[in-house]
């Protein structure tokens, strides 16, 4: 079975949450676990909205990480950053994105 990620689900593995890694380890050995690539973008968005620091470093270096996961992350790499970008101009904006 594959089962597909959302934006917070991956943030709560980004952060190393227990019952998430657990849950997410605990899949059978044919399973898979992906991400879209609107969720890849919505990461991006989030660590480029944080400050420069030990936390935005080490949630970079996390995201890289399982970003690099064959089995965790299933989404063109081409679309992400075009949604990120998306979000922040539209926010600069002033207007909701997403």
């Amino acid at each position: 079975m594959t089962y597909l990620l959302d934006t917070t689900t991956f943030s709560a593995l980004m952060r190393r949450d227990a019952k998430v890694r657990a849950r997410v380890a605990a899949r059978a050995p044919t399973d898979r676990a992906v991400i879209c690539a609107i969720t890849r973008g919505e990461v991006l968005y989030g660590l480029v909205r944080l400050p420069e620091g030990k936390r935005r470093s080490a949630l970079e270096a996390e995201a890289i990480y399982l970003f690099g996961q064959g089995d965790v992350c299933a989404s063109p790499r081409g679309c992400c950053r075009p949604i990120c970008l998306y979000q922040k101009g539209s926010r600069a904006a002033g207007h909701a994105a997403g």
